[in-house]
């Protein structure tokens, strides 16, 4: 630093002492510093803050590198810091280096302090009112303020070691006298139907103590209400009216009123709430904003659905029970059907099969969620998966910077699934998409009903209120464009939900200036499984198919319900009988978009290898029992080529990844059972007769010795257990023929 650069510093800190310490008169008796820790219950306690406060976070600013100063209003209070150190103010969050930051107030206020984090010897406050001085010092979440030390119009922040001090947050009670409008808002009925009328009424009234010039109110409608008519005054900019109310003296109040329509039933349901939101505003400074958003919620009447039949395919709770489409009841009958047929490539058991229609109608949450879900999608699969770690889908869709999004994770479509009882962490992400700075944003958040408010845990300062089931947060912070800032709670879902039914959440961010005000955010929504059934993928070895000159195609099961990606099987440790080369096989979705970058599984699926393996026969190969193999020579060619499928009798490494991102593989072992289980044929259905299990085992069993996996005497012992098995005699038009075929043996 230059003697002159020097001397101006110095300079510039003389004036800052002398406002700070030269020029106070004696403290007020009861003048006190605030300090106190930020993070314990029923912050802030100090009196000061008993009749409110305004909160303003300073951890989302837009500040570049070396900026020096900037300005926030709020509530007709500037705050305006400013600093001489090279390093600035810092980026998002506001801090303090090597030289002090100033905090001018204008006008002054009564009461006002800041939180200090990330300090290694602390942070220091030095509030300058016209009465007197207070100076605290803290860390790691003090809360450092001052009250009763009159107007306070200037706070100075240091570090006290010079290595860099956080402030993320200011609170101050307003200076009083001036005006204050407060919006309250109800709607009638409490409940209602679809294209029902529905009255909104909104009473605006000055509680400060000057006259609010040039009042308005401003109702921000929800989707899909048709307006029918409004009280005089209104000006229609739908879905946003506003109704200009001239100057309110001190305690004068007007009201305002409109009836609307609401939307069809497609587009509002049992389960939807209508939020509707109305502010007041005034050219004149106020002394609080926290009263002028109103907003009341209006819940669909489930009882003006009773008696409707169910569509099993619309995706709407017609009758209102909770439950939707094939999760009703009253469609068991025919998505049972439709199920079976799409899951029929699949073999799973009998015994499985309920799980899996369960998983069909259940947890992929309507089949439109992924059009084709077990076929030819024309969505990257991956889209479908609701862990999405791997790739973004947004470019699916055009992208909005007002989303939501939630914690178990949603698909692209926003559906995803959840357990009774489990934490959902909702996150809302908003940003300013104009050219100037956005004043005053509010979010807004209603509670399904199925969402317990007794375990909620409400972050970024939001309020809930239990009358309305609404979460509030107020921005008081200037949004810059194209900044984006986010909110978020978690709250579990309530223990007694029950599996098939849904929570559906979405937010409304409101943007008071901007041409379009109200914004809601897409939904997303969890359907409660069934704990008995895991949603994990169960991969498995069906058969290899003949694709010429040694080579083989590998198939593949998922009877999981779960996604599967970059799958690999490796054969491992082949009987002597078989010479195998290009061992590993790989396998993907034939709509993956990348699969050499990610190639998908999808659950209950069946998919045959992208490559082959090589497989030839050794010659001269004895059985255990020292048999000559020679007798299976009709599967094989001169050349050693195998004409039938090997891979029944050859151990297969699967490599894979889980939709959460971890690697995980299995060694998948031969087995009699396996090839031929007793319920059914591997590849699906039923045995046809008893008959036709024993051939099956008879011919595995077989493979099975010339493999020299078994010996000749366990052959026999295996065959002769599946005889006199019960496998496959439950069809009685086979039992006759079973009969005669057993007569005939004899």
């Amino acid at each position: 630093m230059t003697s002159a650069s020097r001397a101006s510093v110095l300079a510039w800190l003389c004036v800052l002492l002398m406002l700070s310490v030269c020029l106070l008169v004696p403290t007020s008796a009861h003048a006190r510093l605030i300090s106190e820790d930020s993070t314990s219950p029923g912050f802030p306690s100090d009196p000061a803050f008993a009749t409110g406060s305004l909160l303003i976070p300073l951890d989302n600013l837009a500040l570049s590198p070396g900026d020096r100063s900037f300005s926030i209003t709020v509530g007709g209070t500037q705050f305006h810091f400013e600093t001489l150190s090279s390093h600035g103010l810092g980026g998002r969050v506001l801090q303090t280096f090597d030289l002090p930051v100033v905090l001018t107030i204008t006008p002054p206020v009564p009461v006002v302090g800041l939180i200090v984090t990330n300090a290694e010897c602390g942070g220091r406050a030095t509030f300058v009112g016209s009465l007197g001085t207070e100076v605290g010092e803290g860390n790691y979440g003090r809360f450092l303020g001052a009250a009763e030390i009159g107007d306070i119009s200037t706070v100075t922040l240091e570090d006290r070691c010079a290595d860099g001090s956080s402030w993320p947050s200011l609170r101050f009670v307003p200076e009083g006298g001036q005006a204050d409008l407060a919006a309250s808002k109800t709607s009638n009925p409490a409940v209602v139907g679809a294209l029902a009328p529905l009255t909104y009424s909104i009473d605006v009234a000055n509680v400060g103590r000057d006259a609010a010039r040039n009042a308005t109110a401003v109702d921000f409608l929800p989707p899909g209400v048709t307006i029918q008519s409004t009280s005089p005054g209104a000006t229609l900019r739908p879905p946003v009216v506003n109704w200009s109310l001239g100057d309110l003296a001190p305690g004068a109040s007007q009201s305002v009123s409109l009836l609307v329509t609401t939307p069809p039933f497609e587009t509002f349901s049992c389960e939807d709430t209508l939020l509707n939101l109305a502010e007041t505003t005034t050219s004149t400074g106020e002394s609080t904003l926290r009263n002028n958003l109103a907003f009341t919620t209006t819940r669909f009447d489930k009882a003006s659905r009773a008696g409707q039949p169910e569509n099993c395919n619309n995706h709407i709770d017609d009758n209102c029970d909770g439950f939707v489409d094939c999760n009703d009841p009253a469609c068991l009958g025919t998505c049972n059907a439709a199920v079976s047929a799409a899951i029929a490539p699949v073999p799973v058991a009998p015994d499985d099969a309920t799980a899996a229609l369960w998983w069909i109608r259940y947890v992929i949450p309507t089949p439109g969620a992924c059009i084709g879900f077990l076929g030819g999608t024309q969505l990257e699969p991956v889209c479908c998966d609701p862990h999405q770690v791997f790739l973004s889908c947004g470019g699916l869709f055009p992208h909005d910077p007002n989303f939501k999004e939630a914690n178990p994770p949603t698909n692209v479509f926003g559906y995803g699934h959840a357990a009774a009882g489990q934490a959902i962490t909702y996150t809302i992400h908003y940003e300013n998409i104009g050219t100037g700075d956005a004043h005053d944003v509010s979010i807004l958040d209603p509670l399904h009903p199925r969402l317990d408010e007794t375990t909620l845990l409400i972050n970024n300062d939001g309020g809930y209120d239990p009358a309305t089931r609404v979460i509030v947060w107020r921005d008081p912070v200037p949004l810059p464009p194209h900044v984006p800032r986010s909110v978020g709670f978690s709250v579990k879902i309530r223990a007694d939900a029950q599996p098939g039914t849904r929570v559906r959440n979405r937010a409304t961010i409101v943007f008071p200036e901007a041409a379009s005000p109200r914004t809601d955010t897409n939904f997303v929504e969890h359907t409660i499984v069934d704990p008995r059934f895991p949603i994990v993928a169960d991969l498995s070895i069906d058969g290899c198919t003949s694709a010429g000159s040694s080579q083989w195609k590998v198939s593949l099961v998922n009877r999981g319900f779960g996604f599967a990606y970059n799958v690999t099987a490796e054969i491992v440790n082949p009987p002597a009988l078989f010479q195998v080369s290009d061992a590993s096989a790989r396998f993907g979705h034939p709509d993956d978009l990348r699969p050499d970058l990610l190639a998908t599984v999808m659950p209950l699926s069946r998919l045959t290898s992208a490559d082959t393996v090589t497989i030839t026969r050794s010659h001269g190969r004895k059985s255990k029992d020292g048999e000559d193999d020679d007798e299976d020579d009709r599967h094989e060619t001169s050349h050693g080529q195998i004409t039938h499928d090997p891979c029944g009798v050859l151990t297969c490494r699967i490599r894979y990844t889980t939709s959460t991102g971890e690697t995980l593989s299995k060694v998948v072992r031969p087995s009699i059972p396996g090839l031929c289980p007793c319920d059914g044929p591997a590849a699906g259905g039923t045995w046809k007769t008893h008959g036709a299990y024993e051939s099956c085992v008879l011919h595995a069993a077989h493979e099975f010795v010339q493999a020299g996996l078994i010996s000749g005497r366990e052959k026999s012992a295996i065959v002769t257990a599946a005889a006199h098995s019960f496998c496959g005699k439950h069809n009685r038009s086979g039992e006759q023929s079973d009969r005669e075929a057993e007569a005939r043996r004899r």
